[in-house]
Order: C-alpha cells, then structure tokens, then sequence
C-alpha cells in the first residue's frame, strides 16, 4: 500500500493517510480488502460541537463582519462569542457559538 502525504489543517486527523494502489498495475481498479476499507477516517466530535465547526479568529471576523482587533478586544473582555482557547496564541471559534452570539444581541423586528 503506498503512503502519500495529505495536509494535516484538520486536528484529529493524521498528516500521512494510505491510499489503495490497484492490484493489477494495468488497471485502475483499486485493491479490495480490510486495509482498503479503512482508510475513510471517522469524524471527530466533542461532547459540545465537531472539530470540523472551529473557525479561525480571522473567519470568525469576516463572518460577523468586524475586524480580528476587535474581534480579539470583545475575547478579551469577555463580550464577544466563546471561544475554545488551546493557548495564549491559538484561538478557535464554534460555529454554533457564533451564531448564539449574533442571536443573543439580535434586536427589533416583529
């Protein structure tokens, strides 16, 4: 089985995943077996949201259209969304808990 190296941008999933290599080289028909099978990893969820929802503070920024300054400022406070803080200069955001900060300052209408 060849190993081809993929990005790791998503955690919980690994930089190097194989991938099937056809069993007759003449055809591209990839190999069926238990290793071929298993190569889909599962998606990884927390008790409180998929890891796949973490948005960047600069994604989190342009979604509510404010600047990362501000955006940071409101973190700091303790205004703005929730955040998942994996160290002083790592900082992700839910998409579900920006989208409860938004309904929570929503005002107006009928």
């Amino acid at each position: 089985m060849a190993l081809i190296r993929k990005p790791a941008h998503t955690l919980g999933q690994a930089a190097i995943a194989p991938t099937p290599v056809a069993a007759n080289p003449d055809s591209e028909t990839p190999a069926e077996g238990p290793e071929v099978a298993a190569t889909k990893p599962e998606p990884s969820h927390s008790a409180s949201g998929s890891i796949d929802e973490l948005l960047t503070p600069k994604q989190t920024a342009r979604l509510l259209g404010v600047g990362v300054g501000l955006l940071r400022s409101w973190r700091q406070a303790g205004t703005g969304p929730k955040c998942v803080s994996f160290s002083e200069r790592l900082t992700r955001y839910r998409r579900e808990d920006v989208a409860a900060f938004v309904t929570a300052r929503t005002v107006g209408g009928v």
